[in-house]
This record gives structure tokens, sequence and C-alpha cells, in this order.
């Protein structure tokens, strides 16, 4: 890096390491979706609150694991399930196009663009925000998901194609961005690691709520909200 750490001081920045939230599910890791399960820190069945503790998340692994493998077991034992193989088929035979599309020439390389999003989350989605700054940061996660449809990758070939791999990621990665984004920007408080310069108060009146994100008819995210169930200890506010 060029540094001497004797003579200057190393620069460090912060680094995504836990996703908040996740797929909405039960305390049997089920969801909306009869026979599809979700466990670990993909799911949210919402026992961490606004901002997960450190060490917690063995929580969502080791205890939320085995219940999820024992609600699976029982689905099964109670369903006849038959798989439906041209679901399945037809879903392959669009991966294939998609990436056959991604291999023809005079595209747009996805590491830049990547780069560019990573850029605009860093910059406009951090953990202090304003609407003006969401605001910037969505529009731009917009326009870079115009620009990822005429990607160029080097090789079709699936064996050990890392390029491929990142570009079919990034796709997701901008539906994540945009529901992260979108939902920032309708939040009008702070909570747990949502921080607005513009509404640095907890709002527990009007925002006392999950935040939730599907897809709607025109394939564009659709933001609404779940009541927040409340059993033994009251919400208070963090003080240390």
């Amino acid at each position: 890096m060029g540094i001497d750490p004797i003579k200057e001081p190393i620069p460090i920045m912060p680094a995504q390491h836990y996703s908040m939230g996740g797929i909405d599910t039960n305390e049997k890791c089920e969801t909306l979706i009869k026979g599809f399960y979700a466990a670990g820190e993909c799911a949210c069945v919402s026992v961490h609150g606004g901002n997960r503790l450190g060490g917690n998340s063995l929580l969502d692994t080791i205890v939320f694991g085995k219940l999820g493998a024992i609600s699976i077991d029982e689905y099964l034992l109670s369903n006849k399930i038959e798989p439906n193989e041209r679901l399945l088929i037809n879903k392959q035979q669009e991966v294939e196009k998609k990436i056959q599309k991604m291999a023809s020439p005079g595209g747009e390389k996805p590491f830049k663009i990547l780069d560019e999003l990573r850029k605009t989350m860093s910059q406009y989605v951090g953990i202090f925000r304003t609407k003006e700054e969401l605001q910037t940061g969505l529009n731009k996660i917009l326009e870079l998901r115009e620009r990822y449809k005429n990607i160029t990758i080097s090789s079709p070939k699936l064996f050990m194609n890392y390029e491929l791999i990142g570009a079919l990621e990034l796709e997701y990665m901008f539906d994540i961005g945009h529901i992260i984004t979108l939902g920032a920007l309708l939040r009008e408080e702070s909570r747990g690691a949502h921080s607005r310069r513009d509404f640095p108060q907890r709002n527990d009146a009007d925002w006392l709520k999950h935040t939730l994100a599907a897809y709607g008819s025109d394939g564009e995210p659709v933001i609404y909200y779940k009541d927040v169930m409340i059993t033994k200890y009251q919400p208070m506010e963090r003080k240390y």
C-alpha cells in the first residue's frame, strides 16, 4: 500500500459482514411460500430487534437451523410432494439464454458496474443518511441496473468461470440495494443501525414496524409493513 505504519496511520474503513433482515419467516422457519423455508443469515425471524449484537448469530444458525430441519421433515412427512421437473427445465433454459446474451461482444464489463454500485452504496446509503443522499443513491442504482442489461463477459463456459458467477450475482445485488435504499428513504426516523440525520429520533408512534418488500406486478419492489410482536419486554431507548 506504500504506507509506513511507523510514520503514518494505516487507513481503515467499515465493511459489510452481516445483513440485518432477510427472508421473512416464522418461528418454524416457514415463509409465505408453502414448502419454502429459510434459516440463518438469509432469514429474518425477528429475534434481534433493530440491530443484532455481536455473537448473537449463533441463535440464527444453530437454533433456527435445527428448528428449520424439524419443520421441513414434518412437512415432507405430511405432504405428498411431486416434483415439477418442467419448472426446473424452464428455469435452466432461461438462465442458459441469459448467459449466452452476456457472452455477446461489445458490452460493458460487469466488474466496472459492480465497483460503481459498491461506491454508491458506501457514499449514499451508509450508516448516516439523509433524504437527499438516499434519493441520489436510488437514482444511481436504477441507472446502473439499466447499464447491467448490456454487460459482456469473456466466456460463457460454466466451469470455474468466476467472471460469470460475479455477473449473475450482480443482478441480485441490484435487487437488495434497491430494497435497502428505498426502505431507508421511506423510514423517516432513526432506529438501530438506520440513522437519519434529518430524522435523528426514534418514532415508535409511526415506525414501530417491520419493513418488508415484494415484487410488484411490474417487477419493481413494493414496500409494505408488518407490526412488531411485543411480548415480555417493551421497547426502550438505547442509552449506552
